[in-house]
């Protein structure tokens, strides 16, 4: 039998499934974590903040509201995806600050920094990610920004990609 959600009805659509974590798992995820930090490595604490989507901890809450802060979108995205299934309603107004700067930075083009992952689909991908939180939370007030963003995935034909279907099951769940 799948494991029971922790502190959520299991009929709620879109809360994606985290479950307690051990004591080693959590051991494993901080030390990685402290080595990203160290290294200071923005895949591996990506990497790390995708474990921590998937085992719940209070431990790892820090790492989580670190990565919210991040400038790296691969650890943005991961971070607000832990974010999510650790149920962190509480950073509603940082994830929306969020999703109105990447919304924003979708299609623009700008010069490259070295070490900089700046691109459309990685906006694309942090966007989709606050979309996504929004819905689980029933978090109003961003409609129309989602529909807008909604309207150019089809007036522009995007091409399939990962973040497509993403993007239309976080709007379709949020809208």
């Amino acid at each position: 039998a799948p494991p029971a959600r922790s502190g959520v009805d299991a009929v709620e659509p879109g809360l994606p499934i985290a479950i307690p974590a051990t004591e080693d798992e959590v051991a494993k995820v901080v030390a990685a974590a402290e080595k990203a930090k160290a290294e200071k490595d923005g895949q591996l604490m990506a990497n790390v903040l995708f474990t921590m989507r998937e085992r719940r901890s209070d431990a790892v809450v820090p790492w989580i509201e670190a990565g919210l802060k991040s400038k790296d979108t691969s650890v943005l995205e991961q971070a607000i995806r832990a974010a999510t299934s650790h149920e962190l309603e509480s950073h509603e107004k940082a994830i929306r600050k969020l999703f109105s700067t990447y919304a924003k930075k979708k299609d623009k083009k700008k010069k490259k920094k070295k070490g900089d992952d700046d691109s459309p689909s990685s906006s694309r991908n942090v966007m989709v990610a606050c979309i996504a939180y929004f819905g689980v939370f029933a978090i109003e007030g961003e409609e129309k920004s989602v529909q807008l963003q909604l309207d150019d995935l089809f007036k522009d034909g995007a091409t399939p990609g990962s973040w497509t279907g993403e993007f239309l099951r976080a709007a379709t769940l949020y809208l």
